[in-house]
């Protein structure tokens, strides 16, 4: 019979959470995600690891994703999977899947599906692939989307890099690579329009600063980038045009400082600008660990979706 969702037996799960109920949700993402080794995994601890890995449930689930492990979450887990075989924590494992599991698991695997589909989409661009094989080499890949439309946390943005075992690891979240209504149609900051950024490879661009003096993120101090300018207030995004180069400003930086931003607005006159707090915070860790690895900068890589196919 499957498990049930128990509110005692199963509370609310997040970031830094330990005990119990973590090894058991833990557990129950090695049978539903088959690169995940069991031995190392589950440990009882909620940390940046087990938080990547339940984002990326949830996106297979079509659930909301937050890195959090509530009802909805618990009870996806306890769902009927195909059946995979995991050792015992502490225990050596030799089944077929336990040897998938490794493979998966290794530093050649390149993060899965998602990792090999956009490295590749940067090497037909002729860009650089950031890999020395050691560890928070970050690979920062934003990818936007057809529409012309405002306001939309509609394009992504892929971390790939590898972690302290030298596994490589895939991470997608939700940003707008373009400005917002209120600087694009109620004040423009340039009499030439506001900057909608040109699909390139930054290289060694980004740095670690503070956003408008405010809070850390990725800060344009390393080089120039090139924009579009757009002001003719006609409701839609032109991309297209004469390109200008220069110092603009062209930050990766967050919306709100909490929760989940909806619409765009005056989040952006330009810049790349995550959509949920918690996603933001995970770029901003490893960009911290990736600086005390290797100097303070960082490579922006802009895609756009078709590159992808």
């Amino acid at each position: 019979m499957t498990e049930q969702f128990d509110r005692v037996r199963h509370p609310t799960l997040r970031k830094w959470s330990r005990g119990k109920s973590v090894r058991k949700a833990q557990g129950l993402l090695c049978g539903h995600l088959p690169e995940l080794d069991e031995n190392t995994f589950v440990d009882g601890v909620f940390g940046p690891g087990t938080e990547q890995q339940v984002r990326l449930f949830q996106r297979n689930e079509k659930l909301s994703v937050d890195g959090v492990i509530g009802r909805n979450t618990w009870s996806a887990l306890f769902a009927n999977k195909e059946p995979k075989v995991c050792s015992p924590v502490g225990q050596t494992g030799s089944t077929p899947d336990r040897q998938r599991a490794q493979n998966a698991n290794s530093p050649r695997a390149g993060g899965g599906a998602l990792a090999e589909r956009v490295l590749r989409a940067v090497k037909r661009k002729g860009y650089k692939v950031l890999d020395d094989s050691n560890p928070f080499h970050l690979n920062i890949v934003g990818v936007r989307s057809h529409s012309s439309q405002f306001d939309n946390f509609d394009d992504k943005l892929f971390l790939i890099y590898r972690d302290e075992q030298g596994r490589q690891i895939a991470e997608e979240f939700s940003i707008t690579t373009d400005p917002g209504s209120y600087y694009s149609q109620k004040r423009l900051l340039n009499e030439d329009g506001v900057a909608i950024l040109v699909p390139d490879q930054y290289e060694d661009t980004y740095t670690l600063g503070k956003h408008l003096g405010k809070y850390e993120a990725l800060v344009q101090r390393g080089g120039k980038v090139r924009v579009w300018r757009d002001g003719n207030r006609d409701n839609r995004l032109d991309r297209a045009g004469k390109i200008y180069e220069g110092w603009y400003g062209i930050n990766i930086h967050r919306a709100r400082k909490t929760g989940t931003t909806e619409r765009v607005g005056r989040y952006s006159a330009g810049c790349q600008v995550f959509q949920r707090i918690n996603d933001f915070n995970i770029l901003i860790s490893l960009a911290n660990k990736s600086a005390k690895l290797r100097r303070n900068r960082f490579t922006y890589t802009l895609l756009e979706a078709a590159d992808l196919k």
